[in-house]
């Protein structure tokens, strides 16, 4: 998705939205839509949600435009222009999964999921862009962007809790994250999170489950996407096929395979001793824009190019992985 749209003493004027979406697994999750008194464009999934996209995003904007943020959980993307009022509201999942990078100036606001698409947009429109020291230095060192910084500082990322809205102007506002709950011992403590740890993985497996999509795992690396798998069985579901990417006779091979042959789940290995990661990097960047997104650099890749991803939902790779369509 990539947008533009003027500041004027009326309102915003002139807001283009154009939806371009590198994957369509769940159709039913997106919109491009437009009437007399609206444009929409969604990209990304929702988790749970139920009804129809267009009137769920429509009806809560009429009730409290204030709402929209917490609407739905997954990995999505959404723009909401209002022709009437005159008012531009972008909101993306609370932590960010669906990334929004967006170009302010008092003049116009240009906004887009993707990093690449939007740096490609002000490079046409000859605005000029400079790198940014420390969000170079934050990726490059710890994999994620630091505040809203990014590579160059022309271009800011929405951070998690964050959403823009504007009429005149632009206004980044973000949601107060949720307090913390009183838990009575530690016992109480780890069966919450026991409890929100496991309606998280069902409703992750019910977007394939509903789609008929097979579940693809991976049991790479931490205990997360171990815990995901394992997760997944007590939920009632079955893994398809996973897969693990490590180097040769460690630990971080054996371990996944014993796993894999304990619940009888077919098990695919993929060998880091090569360093193809580092020779197909001129063919990874352009898929996971540079960011440094574990899933996006090392045996998902592998992996994806192994399988018929015609077939392939989401991918499930753990918390610090995330999930990836397709």
């Amino acid at each position: 998705m990539i947008g533009t749209c003027e500041w004027t003493k009326e309102g915003a004027k002139r807001c283009t939205m154009i939806s371009t979406p590198k994957i369509q697994k769940f159709p039913q999750d997106m919109a491009d839509y437009e009437d007399d008194s609206f444009r929409l464009v969604c990209e990304g999934y929702q988790l749970g949600r139920k009804g129809e996209l267009v009137p769920a995003i429509l009806q809560a904007y009429g009730r409290d435009p204030q709402s929209l943020p917490r609407l739905f959980r997954g990995a999505f993307a959404f723009a909401l222009y209002d022709m009437q009022q005159g008012r531009l509201t972008v909101v993306n999942d609370l932590l960010s999964k669906k990334p929004i990078f967006y170009f302010s100036s008092a003049e116009r606001l240009i906004f887009s999921t993707s990093f690449l698409e939007l740096a490609d947009e002000l490079k046409a429109r000859e605005i000029p862009l400079t790198p940014d020291e420390l969000g170079l230095a934050m990726m490059t060192r710890h994999g994620v962007f630091f505040d809203d910084v990014t590579y160059v500082r022309e271009i800011s990322y929405l951070k998690p809790y964050g959403w823009l809205q504007g009429t005149r102007a632009l206004e980044t506002r973000f949601l107060p994250v949720p307090e913390r709950k009183p838990v009575s011992g530690m016992d109480a403590l780890l069966k919450e999170m026991d409890a929100r740890f496991g309606r998280a993985v069902r409703l992750e497996y019910l977007l394939n489950a509903d789609e008929n999509y097979p579940q693809y795992a991976t049991l790479s690396a931490g205990m997360d996407s171990k815990s995901v798998f394992l997760y997944a069985y007590q939920q009632g579901f079955q893994n398809d096929v996973c897969f693990t990417y490590a180097q040769s006779g460690s630990m971080d091979m054996a371990v996944p395979q014993q796993i894999a042959a304990d619940y009888g789940c077919k098990h695919f290995f993929f060998s880091l001793d090569n360093g193809d990661v580092i020779k197909e990097r001129e063919r990874i960047i352009p898929l996971n824009e540079a960011q440094m997104e574990y899933c996006g650099t090392t045996g998902v890749q592998s992996f994806l190019s192994f399988m018929d991803t015609s077939k392939a939902g989401v991918v499930h790779t753990g918390l610090g992985g995330g999930e990836i369509m397709g």
